[in-house]
């Protein structure tokens, strides 16, 4: 919102780094404050060596909190393409929020209470991404989704709204995963297809995201917090001399 961006150019302007989380933040922010210090970093998945997908179950997951913001109604509408052509294919949602009882309701108005399931909250989360073939991220909006990235983690090949302002900046579209465009229903109906019915495309699209997520890692994320604060550090060292 507008307002928000002019408080930001008004006092952000003081600090002597700001620190974003993607590219397109930092160009954003380059903008509002031309002459100060912006630095991306992003945040770190907490580990990046996990079981990988067998790409054979038949299982699409999705996760977040049930608002608006997650789009599930958007996946939900577009996986009711995709079972007219893959009706052994299942659909899990994970996540709590108000507007569980609407998804629901959209649901069984589908047909779909055989496919997919709102499976609530989970502490197992590592083990339900490595029993699935798909991560389908839906938002309207995200920042950095984590839980995208930690699914990329396990080698599961992902389709995404190109919604602002994360998966782009994550993903490069038919490399490292499938971007459509945001909102598109039919759109993402059919990369959800495509991956579906390529067992191949799958693995090389899961296997490319794996590698593009150690990019998280704690390990490399981490020493990227310590130079920055070592520079700033020093510089106001300098400063006081």
């Amino acid at each position: 919102p507008d307002t928000i961006r002019s408080e930001i150019a008004r006092h952000y302007g003081r600090f002597d780094a700001v620190a974003v989380l993607t590219e397109t933040n930092r160009r954003e922010y380059e903008e509002i404050l031309p002459g100060t210090r912006i630095v991306q970093i992003p945040n770190a998945v907490q580990k990046v060596d996990h079981e990988r997908s067998t790409q054979h179950n038949p299982v699409v997951v999705a996760a977040g909190r049930l608002v608006p913001q997650k789009g599930f109604d958007l996946l939900i509408k577009a996986f009711a393409q995709v079972v007219e052509e893959h009706p052994e294919w299942q659909l899990r949602i994970f996540g709590h929020g108000p507007r569980e009882a609407l998804l629901r309701a959209q649901i069984e108005e589908l047909g779909l209470s055989g496919n997919v399931s709102l499976m609530g909250r989970t502490d197992r989360l590592d083990e339900e991404l490595a029993a699935a073939s798909v991560y389908a991220l839906s938002s309207r909006f995200e920042g950095l989704p984590m839980v995208m990235i930690e699914a990329m983690t396990h080698g599961l090949a992902v389709v995404a709204f190109d919604c602002p302002t994360g998966p782009r900046d994550v993903l490069t579209d038919g490399v490292d995963g499938l971007l459509v465009p945001p909102r598109d229903v039919d759109a993402m109906a059919a990369a959800l297809r495509k991956v579906i019915a390529d067992r191949r495309l799958r693995i090389e699209l899961g296997a490319a995201a794996a590698a593009l997520a150690r990019g998280y890692a704690p390990d490399v994320v981490m020493p990227m917090w310590e130079n920055l604060f070592a520079e700033l550090t020093q510089g106001v060292r300098a400063g006081a001399r």
